[in-house]
């Protein structure tokens, strides 16, 4: 059998995020919008100098006298239940900065009042807390206790500096920077774990100050804050056929891909290699997430497709192998039967299934008694009619009575293709034993194993259950509720294997 491998080569998903943007301001119209300018003069502006990014941007105007000056803007954090990723733009035109000369940005705090001294939060900046390094670090603060938690060791001096910091639900800061315009290819400025402070938070905003010589020269600007939920899980992929399926050349193999994530939680699913004819169709919205895989495959061959599913936490992935065999001479075979109840014979008969499109015509069920080996006088059954379609699943069953025929065991059954001649199954019940006569003679029947009492109502019948696409691949059950020509209860056509979930 010859093995193709299809395999997954430069190909680039979409990643999708479910997050709530809490800021987002560029300035472009000209308005502070929900910003409020704090200190005596209101000394802000938006105005189109020296831009940062777009044509306007927010300044902290000249005044000449020393001072802080800052702006808020109102937000209610959660940090123990969220993450949070902050970006902003800041420029000082200062060529050397110092405590007298310095600005930050309050990234989360319980006051609107930056100056009181029992504030609490988080800052990121350059020269907090009296320091003189110049270096972009990360505190917490709370009052008068302050701790660095993150020092990127970079001194920022007047270039344009553009800034991003993460916090993950579970306390893990990091931050980001780029002497430049862009929160392109950033540098990682470092990471740390801190909860000291997660609820209670409702501001952020830039915080500048200067000397007299220097009042006028910040600007702050592409202020973004989103809000995503920390619990929100990668998707679980699912097949409802399994990861191995089976199929033979020119059959539709066809099998459910659902991805589900146990949060609310938009994303997609994608196959990223489905063979050339196949079929499926790519999802993106909320979870959960299906799609039907449909395929006639025209070569032989052991085939891998990879699907994959992703959202705002990650993306998984799931292989189905699916083999590909060359169809049996003969797909036909004895499904059901019943030979045996608590009254008078009735409902006797004998199921045969197989490949949906084969006619019957050609073939004889022959019943052999188990006590002397041979056919059971007049008892045959030409076959006629065509194996129907059942739920698309390209398989039927036709039922065909033999009441007065079927005996208490052993007795026999022998399914043969009459032209050439050709015993396809022979089968028996109650015991087994060797054919003397008829198409059978020198073959010894396959005992099913399973039984009728002579005790059970006249609609039960023995019947093959399982997953697969022939014989072979099925088990005779315990007499359970008749389905004369249909295919049975708890019996699935095409598949092998059990599904998997991958997370």
């Amino acid at each position: 059998m010859k093995n193709i491998k299809l395999l997954l080569v430069g190909i680039l998903l979409p990643i999708f995020s479910y997050a709530t943007v809490l800021v987002d301001s560029d300035f472009e119209d000209g308005y502070m919008g929900g910003w409020v300018p704090k200190m005596s003069n209101e000394c802000w502006k938006v105005d189109g100098d020296s831009t940062l990014q777009g044509a306007k941007n927010l300044k902290a105007t000249t005044l000449g006298i020393a001072d802080s000056i800052y702006a808020y803007t109102n937000v209610t954090y959660d940090l123990g239940t969220y993450t949070y990723e902050w970006k902003f733009m800041a420029r000082s035109t200062i060529s050397n900065l110092s405590g007298g000369n310095t600005y930050w940005f309050w990234l989360a705090a319980d006051k609107n009042d930056f100056t009181d001294l029992s504030i609490k939060g988080y800052v990121v900046g350059i020269n907090y807390n009296n320091e003189s390094d110049d270096k972009l670090s990360v505190w917490s603060v709370n009052g008068t206790s302050v701790s660095k938690i993150i020092n990127s060791g970079t001194t920022i001096g007047n270039d344009i500096l553009a800034i991003k910091v993460t916090r993950s639900s579970g306390g893990v800061w990091t931050l980001y920077y780029n002497q430049s315009n862009s929160f392109d290819s950033m540098t990682l400025g470092g990471t740390a774990t801190d909860t000291s402070i997660t609820n209670g938070l409702t501001t952020t905003g830039p915080y500048f100050i200067c000397t007299s010589s220097n009042s006028g020269k910040f600007r702050f600007d592409a202020c973004t804050i989103d809000q995503t939920s920390g619990s929100i899980p990668a998707p679980i992929i699912t097949s409802s056929q399994g990861t191995n399926v089976s199929t033979y050349v020119n059959e539709v193999v066809t099998f459910d891909i659902t991805a589900t994530v146990g949060a609310i939680s938009y994303g997609g699913l994608f196959s990223t290699n489905k063979p050339s004819g196949s079929t499926f169709a790519e999802q993106t919205d909320d979870f959960p997430l299906s799609s039907i895989f449909a395929w006639t495959p025209n070569t032989i061959g052991s085939y891998t497709v990879i699907f994959t599913s992703t959202n705002e936490t990650g993306d998984t992935t799931l292989t189905v192998n699916i083999d590909v065999e060359e169809v049996p001479e003969h797909k036909l075979w004895i499904n059901e039967f019943h030979y045996d109840d608590v009254g008078a014979d009735v409902n006797e008969g004998i199921e045969i299934c197989g490949k949906a499109g084969i006619n019957l015509s050609d073939y004889t069920i022959y019943i052999y008694e188990g006590d002397t080996g041979n056919v059971d006088s007049g008892k045959t059954k030409a076959l006629s009619g065509t194996l129907p379609n059942e739920d698309n699943s390209n398989y039927g069953a036709l039922w065909f009575s033999m009441t007065g025929d079927m005996e208490q065991g052993p007795e026999g059954i022998a399914l043969v293709k009459n032209t050439p001649e050709e015993v396809l199954y022979f089968i028996s019940y109650e015991g087994s034993f060797e054919a003397n006569d008829g198409p059978a003679s020198g073959l010894t029947s396959e005992n099913v194993v399973v039984t009728e009492s002579g005790s059970d109502p006249d609609d039960y019948s023995l019947q093959l259950k399982g997953n697969g696409s022939s014989y072979e691949d099925f088990t005779w059950s315990e007499p359970s509720l008749r389905s004369p020509g249909l295919i049975n209860t708890g019996q699935s056509m095409k598949t092998k294997g059990s599904v998997f979930m991958i997370n």
